[in-house]
C-alpha cells in the first residue's frame, strides 16, 4: 500500500513536530508500507530521518519539494507554501500518469490538508489532529480558521488525534458525529529506561514541547516562585525565551534549567 504523507516545513526540523513526523514515517514503514514523504529539504540536503538517529527503513520513498523559487530566482530569500503545493501537485500528476498514484495522503496542516480536499477528492485523506487551530489562533484568524478546520474534520476520509483531550476538544466544538481515533504521538522507544529518582519525584518538573503562548509555559514559570525546592526542567525552546524565562523567576523559588534544545 502506498502512502503520501506531507508535510510541508524543513526536515530536519529543529522542533518536536520534526521528531514526531520522522519517527512517525518510519513507523509506517516498518509496517510494510511504502511511504512517500513530501517534505521540504533542508539547507544542507541532510536525510530528514536519519538525521534523527533513525535508520531509514526500505519503504520509505523521499520526495524533497522547495517552496523557494526557481532559478535563476531560487536564491532569492522568499518562500511559500503555494509553491510546495504547486510542486506537489505536479508530483502527484505524473505519479497518476504512471498509474502509481498513492492510495492514501496523510498530513497534519490544515491548511495544506484543505488544498488537498479540494484538489484530489478521489484521494482518501486522513488528517492528524494535534490541537484545535482555531482556538489558538490570533483573534482576527480565528473565524476563518475555524471555517477550514471544520471543513477538514468533516470531509476528511478519517481523522486521528494525538491525545484523548485533543479528541474531545475537536468533537465538542465541532460538533462532530464521527469517531475519532487516537494515536499518540510517535517517538523512538529507548532501549534502556533510565531509573527515575522516585523518592524526589514530586520536587521535578519536567515539560517538553515548544513554548508557543498557548502552551502554558508562561504560567509554570509564574508558579515558580510558589515551588521553593522544586527544579523546573525545559525541553525546547529557543535560547531567547529561555533567557526571559530565567529572568522572571524568583531567587527564592524553583530551580530553573534548560537541559536541552
Amino acid at each position: 500500500m502506498k502512502i503520501l504523507y506531507v508535510f510541508p516545513e524543513p526536515l530536519p526540523l529543529p522542533r518536536a513536530r520534526g521528531i514526531q513526523v520522522a519517527n512517525t514515517v518510519a513507523a509506517l514503514a516498518q509496517q510494510g508500507l511504502h511511504v512517500c514523504l513530501a517534505y521540504v529539504p533542508a539547507a544542507d540536503n541532510s536525510d530528514p530521518i536519519a538525521a534523527y538517529g533513525l535508520d531509514r527503513p526500505r519503504g520509505v520513498e523521499l520526495i524533497p519539494l522547495s517552496r523557494g523559487l526557481s532559478a535563476p530566482f531560487s536564491k532569492l530569500p522568499m518562500h511559500s507554501n503555494r509553491l510546495f503545493f504547486y510542486r506537489l501537485q505536479r508530483w502527484l500528476g505524473q505519479e497518476k500518469k504512471r498509474g502509481q498514484a498513492p492510495l492514501v495522503i496523510m498530513v497534519r496542516h490544515l491548511k495544506i490538508a484543505q488544498a488537498l480536499l479540494r484538489a484530489y477528492p478521489e484521494i482518501p485523506l486522513l488528517y492528524e489532529a494535534h490541537e484545535v487551530f482555531a482556538d489558538v489562533a490570533p483573534a482576527a484568524k480565528r473565524e476563518s480558521l475555524a471555517q477550514i478546520e471544520s471543513t477538514v474534520l468533516h470531509d476528511a476520509r478519517a481523522v486521528i488525534a494525538i491525545t484523548h483531550a485533543a479528541a474531545a476538544d475537536l468533537k465538542k466544538r465541532y460538533q462532530l458525529k464521527r469517531e475519532l481515533q487516537v494515536l499518540p504521538d510517535a517517538v523512538a522507544w529507548p532501549a534502556q529506561i533510565p531509573q527515575k529518582p522516585w523518592q524526589q519525584a514530586g520536587q521535578h518538573i519536567i515539560y517538553a514541547g515548544s513554548f508557543f503562548p498557548w502552551k502554558g509555559t508562561q504560567d509554570l514559570i509564574a508558579a515558580a516562585k510558589s515551588l521553593r525546592g522544586c527544579r523546573i526542567t525545559l525541553l525546547g525552546g529557543s535560547p531567547e525565551r529561555v533567557r526571559e524565562y530565567q529572568s522572571q523567576v524568583a531567587a527564592d523559588g524553583a530551580e530553573l534549567m534548560r537541559f536541552a534544545d
